[in-house]
């Protein structure tokens, strides 16, 4: 009896292919939305996650920062210098390792070559501590550091840029201006919202003051640290916290000038902003399936009428009121869930849509990543709709007097 039903519903909808389309287009909309949005929110949800993973599991990011508001106007001069890293490293005892830098967006230049690039003043644990290596020579060392040696390390993309022939190994660029040695090449690391990894140059933090300033290079730094273990990250953020705070003369009062967060923190804060914008999609797609239902109440109160004779004959042969509410039930959850799989198909051709305009506008655009049960939700929740809409008139057919119906015209 319950394929019957299906037969019939899917021959009902048939025998009305336009009124049926025109009466689901809106749960078609709603479940494509929701397909588009997913993908795209996923995909650049997942390029972001894998960054941060790729720090290191017992990584700790420490920036300058000023909290919005009154709390804000409490503190003075921001400051996160060279001494506080040091500070960190000699008396922190959970943490094992730290780097620091300063960023400078400058030109580099070959000869008649010239590139607009990141310049990053590093110090030698760069490279173990970002998890990020040389490929090709070497990353520059502590001595370089102290010596304020001139020479740098740069990605791929500047080999391009400044059309470096042969190796370019020993050859000699200018960065901000200045004169560089290149003793070494980044591993690649691609493109991500049309920004590249490969398009920087690392140099010493000493000789970072000829790009930015001695005031910026040793007085506005960003910290990047591990922990002694994934179980000790805590208690390294405690103790950086505690430091920190100490250090910059801070009161109990005052908020803290300095951000500290590990890896979790981060992904969790990146999980937080794309799964609201997934909730109000969400929400806003729930509100158009809502009214879309109401549609399908409405023609299955219209087919109820135009097939009252019909469930008089169904009744006069025996069919029972439960029987007769199960046919029109079906047909309403049927016909949404057909609605549910078109806007499924259609919500795959909008991410992919969505994604080569992104990709033009963007070069580098993550590609979409649609979980699973997306789709089955795609159809669970059009068929709930379907149950709701299909109730009353469900009800109404069941509840009609089979002679009455046997006279209707």
């Amino acid at each position: 009896m319950f394929w019957e039903n299906i037969r019939m519903a899917l021959a009902a909808i048939w025998a009305n292919k336009l009124r049926s389309s025109l009466t689901v287009i809106g749960i078609v909309i709603g479940v494509a939305v929701v397909i588009a949005v997913q993908g795209i929110i996923q995909g650049l949800t997942g390029i972001v996650i894998n960054q941060i993973q790729g720090l290191g599991a017992n990584t700790l990011h420490v920036q300058e920062y000023r909290p919005p508001g009154k709390e804000g106007e409490k503190l003075q001069r921001i400051e996160l210098s060279v001494d506080d890293a040091d500070a960190i490293k000699r008396l922190c005892p959970d943490v094992t390792d730290i780097a620091y830098w300063v960023l400078a967006f400058t030109t580099v230049k070959k000869g008649d070559e010239h590139a607009s690039t990141a310049a990053l003043g590093t110090t030698a644990s760069f490279q173990e501590v970002r998890n990020f290596y040389v490929d090709r020579g070497r990353f520059f060392s502590s001595v370089d550091d102290a010596h304020r040696s001139r020479v740098c390390v740069i990605g791929d993309h500047v080999i391009k840029d400044l059309n470096l022939k042969g190796s370019p190994l020993g050859q000699t660029i200018q960065v901000g201006g200045q004169d560089f040695t290149i003793i070494g090449i980044m591993e690649k690391r691609g493109e991500v919202f049309g920004e590249s990894f490969d398009k920087l140059v690392l140099i010493p933090h000493s000789t970072s003051s000829y790009l930015v300033g001695t005031d910026r290079a040793w007085k506005h730094v960003e910290m990047l640290m591990r922990a002694s273990s994934t179980l000790r990250v805590d208690a390294a953020m405690d103790q950086v916290n505690d430091l920190l705070r100490r250090r910059h003369g801070l009161k109990p009062d005052q908020p803290s000038d300095f951000r500290v967060q590990s890896q979790a923190q981060l992904m969790k804060t990146v999980s937080s902003i794309t799964n609201g914008l997934a909730i109000g999609a969400a929400v806003i797609v729930g509100f158009a399936l809502l009214v879309a239902s109401i549609g399908v109440t409405n023609i299955m109160l219209v087919s109820v009428t135009e097939r009252t004779r019909e469930i008089g004959i169904r009744k006069a042969i025996g069919a029972k009121s439960q029987n007769i509410m199960a046919q029109f039930l079906i047909e309403a959850v049927t016909l949404c869930c057909l609605g549910g799989a078109v806007g499924i198909l259609s919500g795959l051709g909008l991410s992919v849509l969505g994604h080569g305009i992104l990709n033009h506008l963007v070069p580098g655009w993550p590609p979409i990543s649609i979980p699973l049960y997306v789709f089955v939700l795609g159809v669970i929740v059009p068929a709930f709709f379907g149950v709701v809409a299909g109730i009353w008139p469900a009800y109404r057919a069941a509840r009609l007097d089979p002679i009455e119906s046997l006279r209707y015209e």
